[in-house]
């Protein structure tokens, strides 16, 4: 009968090591990074001394169960492993690349190679024992075999819920940190949004225009002036460009005849500090800026309707 303890000293071990490397013509390493020698020698002891073969055969066909199960545990690792590494780089499967979608298949169809394999190892086992076991004891080995198999299946099945859960807290806290990320960008872009809308219902320049009657002539102020205005017009630098200009004048001493656009502004020539305003999109304001460019005397041009302010108070 052979020893039910496997190799015990270390150049036995090796030999042990070396001998599966090949075995079941899987053509793997027994053990590999993350794994101990010890745990498969734990696991061949036990199956030794469940099954006690008592030939050559026997024990050959326990130690192919071994190697099957121990391989099995392998793939199922490296299966959940790569599972949850894509979940942890892409949380929604359906933007996940082929490339990914390939590498779980892969794992996949070695875990269900692993796993025939292992069913293979089993059914001839469970051949053996039956031809082996007396009629008085079979009932016995027989619930004792289907209660570790059924403890295997409950260990597997107890892998992947951790696996599950552990995908599934992670996601959350991702979704979570996905959320809170959004709405502080959400929050951020309205605040950006308003303070360049300024109250208008897109985001819009202010253009304040003063008019004075002196002596030598009518005056007339732009501020800011249509360079600059028209620099931020066309910037692309803003995440919000700017879609209109607010235009809004003060006549300081009454309206002068330059700026007779309409009946209003005539009756209003004698009005001090006579408000008006103007909301051009941004089209109509360039074409308006291209004209005052060519007026010789510096004033606004009428473009399209004003809208005057009745209240003469001083601006603040």
């Amino acid at each position: 009968m052979h020893s039910q303890t496997g190799p015990t000293s270390t150049a036995g071990k090796s030999r042990s090591s070396d001998n599966a490397t090949t075995h079941g013509g899987t053509a793997q390493k027994l053990i590999v990074a993350g794994e101990q020698q010890a745990d498969f020698t734990n696991l061949l002891s036990g199956l030794l001394a469940e099954y006690s073969p008592v030939t050559t055969t026997a024990r050959s066909l326990v130690e192919d169960f071994a190697h099957a199960q121990w391989f099995l545990w392998r793939r199922i690792r490296a299966s959940n492993s790569v599972e949850h590494a894509l979940y942890e780089a892409q949380p929604d499967p359906a933007l996940w690349t082929d490339s990914a979608f390939d590498s779980l298949t892969r794992m996949e169809r070695y875990r269900t190679t692993a796993e025939r394999g292992f069913q293979r190892a089993l059914r001839n086992l469970e051949h053996l024992r039956h031809a082996e076991l007396s009629e008085s004891n079979r009932d016995t080995r027989q619930h004792n075999f289907e209660t570790r198999l059924a403890l295997d299946r409950e260990r597997v099945t107890l892998q992947q819920e951790r696996h599950l859960l552990a995908v599934a807290r992670d996601t959350r806290e991702v979704e979570a940190g996905q959320a809170i990320a959004t709405a502080q960008v959400e929050k951020q872009d309205q605040a950006e949004y308003n303070q360049v809308t300024r109250g208008f219902n897109v985001p819009t320049l202010i253009q304040n225009i003063r008019v004075r009657k002196t002596p030598e002539g009518t005056v007339t102020a732009f501020n800011p002036t249509n360079k600059l205005v028209r620099a931020e017009l066309q910037s692309k630098e803003y995440k919000f460009p700017f879609e209109s200009v607010f235009r809004r004048y003060v006549f300081e001493n009454g309206i002068p005849k330059e700026y007779w656009w309409d009946q209003e502004s005539e009756r209003r020539a004698a009005e001090p500090n006579a408000r008006a305003s103007q909301t051009l999109s941004r089209d109509t304001w360039l074409k308006m800026a291209n004209q005052e460019k060519q007026n010789a005397d510096g004033h606004a041009v009428a473009g399209f309707e004003f809208i005057y302010d009745e209240e003469n108070a001083e601006e603040n």
